[in-house]
């Protein structure tokens, strides 16, 4: 953990273990899917997916409400999630600014290789004691986070018009 952290904080990219592999048991005891096992769930099925914040992109829409597609990677490969107008009510400003997410959502096939998530929720995966579940599920820890202290802009597109 210590080799990742160092890491980000001088280049911005994780080498030698991915953000995620440290998250993983707590993952697993929560029944995450990863990335590299969707293409194999029936479409709408509920799933939770994990990751480090890639993108965000809120492209204008004809109707006025926003749409934000956010695009995490959980080790395995990329999530592209959808969140139309009640999931950010939901989720709030976490959105935008929150670099690891926990997100539950339903599948959607977009092609025969292709899959995304119809977003309902997000939370904030650092903060594990506002994750929605049961506290002897999620195992607690006092390690530092890995981002603990770093300032990374995130890729944001699609702002304006």
């Amino acid at each position: 953990m210590e080799n990742v952290r160092a890491e980000l904080d001088l280049m911005a990219i994780d080498v030698s273990g991915h953000l995620m592999d440290s998250h993983r048991p707590m993952l697993d005891r929560l029944g995450v899917t990863t990335a590299d096992k969707l293409l194999s769930l029936r479409n709408n099925t509920e799933v939770l997916v994990a990751g480090v914040r890639i993108a965000t992109q809120t492209p204008p829409m004809r109707g006025g409400r926003r749409v934000v597609f956010i695009s995490i990677d959980d080790g395995t490969g990329c999530v592209d999630s959808v969140f139309f107008h009640e999931a950010q009510e939901q989720a709030g400003l976490l959105l935008f600014g929150t670099r690891l997410l926990l997100i539950r959502g339903t599948t959607r096939r977009t092609g025969p290789r292709g899959i995304s998530l119809s977003a309902s929720m997000a939370w904030d995966l650092s903060r594990v004691e506002s994750l929605p579940f049961a506290a002897d599920r999620v195992e607690r820890t006092d390690v530092p986070h890995p981002l603990d202290g770093i300032s990374r802009s995130l890729a944001i597109t699609g702002m304006g018009g």
